[in-house]
């Protein structure tokens, strides 16, 4: 089967998975569509886990790293991530500057939600009709608590400051949610 044909099978598949299934829909999508079409002895065993080979890893000289840092990320819409506790430390919203200032009070749920704000492209402002004191009046309307951080990724503006969070606060929010 071509990765072609693969493909259109997926997309033209319709698959309902719900609690009690027993997984056996996303079982058969797994076995059609990755097994098949890229037929890698590993993922025969169909496992529920990740088996790494470490002593091929070593023989060949590679090494193994792991990290304690932990992101859950929820990229589209501003209305899903505030429904659902996923055990995050610190909730933490991006927010363009080129989105509009409006956000906070058109998106309420995932600004009472979040912790902290990150308004991001701040190099962007000469240009676009956004207005930070508004923002954060917005965001205040609808959560007194909110922290927030202006960045700019092309400037360097705000990153130090969030940086120092991440590293001092950031930790004990992580092992507070533990």
């Amino acid at each position: 089967m071509t990765v072609l044909r693969t493909a259109r099978k997926v997309r033209d598949t319709r698959i309902t998975l719900a609690h009690g299934s027993g997984g056996k829909a996303m079982h058969d999508l797994i076995e059609d569509a990755f097994v098949t079409t890229f037929d890698d002895a590993a993922l025969h065993p169909l496992e529920d886990q990740a088996r790494l080979p470490l002593a091929e890893l070593v023989a060949r000289g590679d090494r193994l790293a792991f990290t304690t840092d932990s992101y859950v990320e929820k990229v589209g819409n501003l209305v899903c991530p505030a429904l659902f506790d996923l055990g995050e430390g610190a909730k933490v919203v991006m927010l363009s500057v080129t989105e509009g200032d409006d956000k906070p009070l058109k998106y309420p749920h995932m600004f009472r939600a979040a912790d902290i704000v990150i308004i991001t492209k701040s190099d962007l402002l000469p240009h676009v009709d956004f207005s930070i004191d508004r923002c954060l009046g917005n965001m205040r309307a609808v959560n007194r608590s909110i922290r927030s951080f202006v960045l700019s990724a092309i400037t360097g503006e705000g990153v130090g400051a969030w940086h120092d969070w991440l590293k001092a606060e950031g930790s004990a929010a992580v092992q507070a949610s533990v």
